[in-house]
């Protein structure tokens, strides 16, 4: 699993657009940051000691009816609640974990690895909602910078901010 997510973040890392500018040097060095953490796992991914893949099924979504197509939302909106009280409850627990669907890339090669069942005909029957290593953090856990509610929250429409 760990060489293909390797494979699959070189695949990904290499079609990302070089930053031109951000507001503030703080900034830009958030996301020189996070582009090396990014790095950092994919070329260490093989030495956790968990990964946890989440599945979804794969099943028909929404509707159709005179008026046409119904888009009702996608499946994940079910799976993510669950990804996140995860990693929370690790988090109590003093265990780290980062959330990342880049393994999609090899979604076929890595179903098939981990011999999950496929429908009778060979098609796939689940795809991958998200990749989330589990191991003890190196350093220790930070609160991460958020901008406040209030400086991202619209009210009824778009634009309409109360500060």
């Amino acid at each position: 699993v760990a060489e293909y997510y390797r494979l699959a973040y070189h695949r990904y890392e290499q079609s990302l657009p070089e930053p031109t500018a951000f507001p503030d040097e703080a900034q830009a060095a958030a996301w020189r940051r996070t582009r090396d953490a990014s790095r950092h796992l994919a070329d260490h991914l093989g030495e956790v000691p968990a990964m946890v893949l989440f599945l979804q099924p794969i099943i028909p979504w929404g509707s159709v009816d005179a008026e046409g197509a119904m888009d009702i939302g996608r499946l994940d909106a079910s799976v993510y609640p669950a990804v996140q009280n995860f990693c929370v409850a690790a988090r109590s627990l003093g265990l780290g974990t980062a959330v990342t669907t880049v393994i999609r890339i090899h979604s076929r090669e890595v179903l098939e690895l981990l011999d999950v069942p496929t429908r009778d005909d060979g098609s796939p029957r689940f795809e991958i909602a998200a990749l989330v290593p589990l191991g003890h953090p190196i350093g220790k856990f930070g609160v991460a910078p958020r901008k406040p509610a209030a400086a991202v929250t619209h009210w009824n429409t778009w634009g309409n901010k109360r500060r």
